[in-house]
């Protein structure tokens, strides 16, 4: 079963556009780590409900997959509208979703909320 949102979209099954479930994404989103414009938006519109921890989110107009998990981030290059996009989120294995990695920019080892050198 899936609900509409405000935006307009169908929630798929087994994913959530409530606000508590997206917080994970809004408040932890480690845009600076990747090849992403530092001055952009990032908007969560979806949280899977599996184990998973993924989110859908709009950055700059493009959708994007973010597994808070394993900190990987892919854009989303087809299809290209969330009406299109979000019926295949229901799919666990994300068929006819096209996805590309985004780059990870390396930056200082942490350890205990300091950098240190490796």
């Amino acid at each position: 079963m899936s609900t509409s949102t405000q935006s307009g979209f169908e929630v798929p099954a087994g994913w959530s556009a409530n606000p508590s479930d997206l917080d994970e994404a809004t408040e932890y989103f480690p845009k600076d780590a990747y090849k992403l414009d530092p001055k952009a938006t990032v908007k969560p519109l979806l949280s899977d409900k599996s184990p998973a921890a993924c989110f859908l989110l709009e950055i700059s107009k493009e959708y994007y997959i973010w597994n808070s998990i394993s900190d990987a981030v892919w854009k989303i290059k087809a299809p290209t509208t969330l009406k299109d996009i979000t019926p295949k989120l229901a799919d666990s294995q994300m068929k006819g979703i096209t996805l590309e990695a985004v780059q990870h920019v390396p930056g200082p080892k942490v350890a205990m909320g300091k950098a240190v050198e490796v």
